[in-house]
């Protein structure tokens, strides 16, 4: 697939410049989305993990293997797909040693996102957005050591609303799905951030 993203450039060159000075390196992800799409996705991916230090939830975060980013059709029909991993640490539990809900919930909005970011980087819009809703259902609990794969696809994208479905698989079991809708604020909003950082 062609890469052509449509970010402002002053937001691409902040998160060029902000992954060149933290030495960010690409790992292995697998799939049809071409190398250049992948890196840039990657660094967008870690910018909203991490862009401000101590960010909420960054511990878990950064744990995040990104694997896999496909499209599959064209144009209005495309759809993107995205992987991940994580294990289940402690610090992600609850009382019971199972994987907290507004942990779950956190995984959920990133990596869910990740397939809108996927998508707009190839057709060429700014994919990613503010939350607007989640619908989360659990299904099975997740344990405290258990490795969770985590698959996201965008299911809808006109204008500045986007909606995505997430799954969180463990041992081959769904765990846990979800929709999220998100919508896409003006640039001059997202230009305005990176003016104070």
């Amino acid at each position: 697939m062609e890469h052509r993203a449509m970010f402002s450039a002053s937001f691409l060159r902040h998160i060029e410049k902000w992954a060149e000075e933290r030495n960010l390196q690409v790992p292995q992800i697998e799939g049809n989305v071409s190398a250049d799409a992948k890196r840039q996705c990657w660094f967008i991916f870690r910018f909203f993990v991490n862009g401000a230090e101590n960010a909420h939830g960054a511990n878990v975060g950064l744990r995040l293997r990104f694997l896999e980013a496909n499209i599959r059709g064209h144009g209005k029909s495309a759809q993107a797909e995205t992987v991940y991993e994580i294990m289940v640490r402690e610090d992600m539990c609850n009382a019971f040693s199972t994987l907290h809900g507004a942990c779950a919930t956190y995984i959920i909005d990133l990596c869910s996102a990740s397939s809108l970011v996927v998508l707009g980087v190839v057709l060429g819009f700014d994919g990613t957005g503010v939350s607007q809703s989640m619908n989360i259902i659990w299904h099975q609990p997740v344990r405290l050591g258990e490795t969770i794969t985590v698959k996201s696809s965008t299911m809808y994208f006109g204008g500045r609303l986007r909606t995505t479905r997430c799954e969180l698989w463990s041992r081959d079991v769904l765990c846990i799905s979800a929709t999220h809708s998100i919508a896409n604020p003006s640039q001059k909003f997202y230009d305005s951030i990176i003016a104070k950082l």
